[in-house]
């Protein structure tokens, strides 16, 4: 049975492997991905769920709020979605999105934004059969 719930501190190690699958080129410190996971959970811009198998986590997700001029109002930005490799493909992606779209209805918002890479042909066809629209590029430049 699974079961979605909000992240909590000590679920981290799970989310951290997990995070591991979805930045694989990119290594990714784990010290500042917990300072920046633990900050994030006592806000109220932001809401984290984690997918359970059981008490294994097996997805994690991630969305933030805050207003928008263009759509006037607020917009949850997704930041992470990701499913165990070995669960992918059934349904549970969909099952963990369809509780974070509640969430940012809970918080008012009008839209969900994400960047997504090229690259990431499967999760674009995941998107458009839940009825996302691709508009735009993601620009970004480092610092």
């Amino acid at each position: 049975m699974h079961q979605i719930s909000k992240a909590k501190p000590n679920d981290f190690e799970e989310i951290f492997d997990l995070l591991k699958q979805l930045f694989l080129k990119n290594k990714i410190s784990k010290k500042k991905t917990k300072e920046i996971f633990l900050n994030e959970l006592k806000t109220k811009n932001s809401t984290k769920l984690v997918l359970k198998d059981k008490k294994k986590t097996i997805g994690y997700g991630a969305i933030k709020f805050r207003n928008d001029i263009q759509t006037q109002g607020k917009i949850g930005y997704l930041s992470e979605l990701i499913i165990d490799e070995s669960r992918r493909g059934k349904g549970l992606g969909t099952k963990l999105l369809k509780e974070i779209m509640k969430e940012a209805k809970k918080m008012k918002c009008k839209e969900i934004h994400f960047p997504s890479t090229f690259k990431r042909k499967k999760a674009h066809e995941f998107y458009n059969t839940l009825g996302f629209n691709k508009t735009a590029y993601f620009f970004w430049k480092k610092l």
